[in-house]
């Protein structure tokens, strides 16, 4: 077993819904020489998560381009991928695939211990915060339930699927921002023929769908509680065809340009006014970040 103390010379982590996956090393920015990952279940997920490597090979390690390793998720967790260097000039430029092999969503779980199927519009309060939060995951600040991946927690300014991992989005559950006095809530628009915004709804309930093929084609953000006048929405959303779009205030909206595409990427932050932070535009961001690990994930193939 990997030991979680070993020091990296560059990680990334990511989260997992329950599931079985496929870890696949893809390239390395020395084709000579590239770094070696190693895999390992983050802080508070070790109870969660597998690492399954391939018999003869040391657990959790990926020596080279063209090796994979299976990860067995339990329950929702987060997966550390860190690389080391070989040789004090090595690159540490690193691509990986995640790929599922098949999820179990919050939803299946709930109709395989006898609960009651939600109806499609019924809002339903979460089974899953009390969870998060006793799996190390309260800084989360929303769940994203992504097509073919399951339920996927979120935090403040990372990618629910994105530009790196695009993904249809078809539902979106708020927790409260770390602000006091402050709360998000949302309204979404699901992809059809007769579509229509849902009302606004609040943190813990879910909104949307689970495995209906309704992905959402729009979206709207806003603050309210006593102290919302002192924050703002700092949001990024993805379209599927389309570029990335920003927008910042204390009420936003997105909607896809043809009106119908599907949401396939969401990030967004509650900050102070005052400090709202500036994020550099997504077609550049990477060539700044060196060195970096790059995940991105497949759609399932089981």
């Amino acid at each position: 077993m990997v030991k979680p103390e070993l020091v990296f010379d560059g990680d990334s982590s990511l989260f997992v819904a329950p599931g079985l996956y496929v870890l696949r090393y893809e390239s390395g920015g020395d084709k000579i020489d590239p770094p070696t990952a190693v895999v390992l279940p983050a802080q508070g997920s070790e109870a969660d998560i597998e690492i399954i490597s391939t018999p003869g090979c040391a657990s959790g390690r990926l020596e080279r381009p063209g090796a994979a390793l299976f990860i067995r998720a339990a329950d929702h967790g987060r997966l550390r991928i860190g690389i080391k260097r070989n040789g004090s000039n090595g690159s540490l430029d690193a691509k990986f695939k995640l790929e599922s092999v098949g999820s179990l969503s919050t939803s299946s779980k709930q109709e395989e211990g006898g609960q009651r199927p939600r109806a499609e519009d019924e809002p339903a309060v979460s089974p899953v915060i009390a969870a998060a939060e006793s799996r190390g995951l309260s800084n989360a600040l929303f769940l994203a339930h992504i097509s073919r991946r399951g339920d996927v927690w979120v935090t403040a300014g990372e990618w629910a699927a994105g530009p790196d991992a695009p993904g249809r989005i078809e539902g979106l559950e708020l927790r409260s921002p770390e602000k006091e006095g402050v709360r998000a809530e949302l309204q979404v628009l699901a992809a059809s023929k007769d579509a229509k915004w849902s009302d606004w709804i609040g943190t813990g309930v879910f909104a949307g769908s689970r495995g209906q093929n309704r992905p959402l084609a729009g979206l709207r953000l806003r603050l309210a509680g006593d102290a919302a006048h002192r924050f703002i929405v700092n949001a990024d959303a993805l379209f599927l065809g389309s570029p990335i779009m920003n927008k910042r205030g204390r009420e936003v909206e997105f909607v896809s340009m043809a009106g119908s595409d599907p949401l396939a990427g969401l990030r967004f932050e509650v900050c102070p006014e005052r400090r709202l932070s500036v994020r550099a535009p997504a077609s550049s961001a990477g060539q700044n970040a060196q060195p970096r690990v790059r995940v991105f994930r497949a759609a399932a193939f089981g």
